[in-house]
């Protein structure tokens, strides 16, 4: 296994009061021009 010496942990900063699933996330990157999700991991507000 290699060594892991950083991890990076970003939000999305959504409002509490709405949803934003994985699918949402994927559709808006790709119409800022991204290939896909700028994400190696999706955690939802429940941590799953």
């Amino acid at each position: 296994m290699r060594f892991i010496n950083l991890i990076v942990v970003h939000c999305s900063a959504t409002r509490c009061d709405r949803s934003y699933t994985e699918h949402d996330l994927t559709t808006d990157h790709l119409r800022r021009g991204f290939s896909g999700a700028g994400y190696h991991f999706y955690i939802r507000k429940n941590g799953d």
